[in-house]
């Protein structure tokens, strides 16, 4: 939420004008529509984090049990960049075996769409959103 509340300073700051000013109405409706757009962006974060694991476990679906590639998953999602030393230490691996991982022919890093990369890259408002503004 910190994020939609943080694109609009001034929707912020005009909110918490107009509450101390006892005009409650425009500062609810505002925050209530941010909760609502953060809400909607988390789900849709969340929905593309699926799409990208089941996507990533079907390009390793023929490795080794304990392939480091396929060990290495979980990291990609809690990490946006990731480094061989990073998955080194995170799978307990050398950092050569790290880099092999990432590097293979079966890559991971190259699995996201031009439309999962910008639909993680970039949050969206809602084009009706209420923003409260002074008259």
């Amino acid at each position: 939420m910190s994020v939609f509340i943080a694109r609009d300073p001034g929707g912020y700051l005009t909110g918490m004008t107009r509450f101390r000013l006892g005009e409650l109405d425009p500062w609810v409706d505002w925050l209530a529509a941010e909760i609502r757009y953060s809400s909607e962006a988390t789900q849709d974060l969340s929905e593309l984090t699926e799409q990208l694991l089941v996507e990533w476990g079907r390009r390793v679906g023929d490795l080794r049990a304990d392939a480091t590639a396929r060990r290495v998953l979980s990291i990609l999602i809690e990490h946006p960049v990731v480094s061989s030393d990073l998955v080194a230490a995170r799978v307990e691996v050398s950092e050569r075996t790290g880099r092999a991982a990432l590097r293979g022919r079966r890559s991971l890093i190259t699995t996201m769409s031009r439309t999962q990369a910008d639909s993680l890259a970039v949050i969206r408002r809602a084009p009706d959103a209420d923003v409260p503004h002074q008259n």
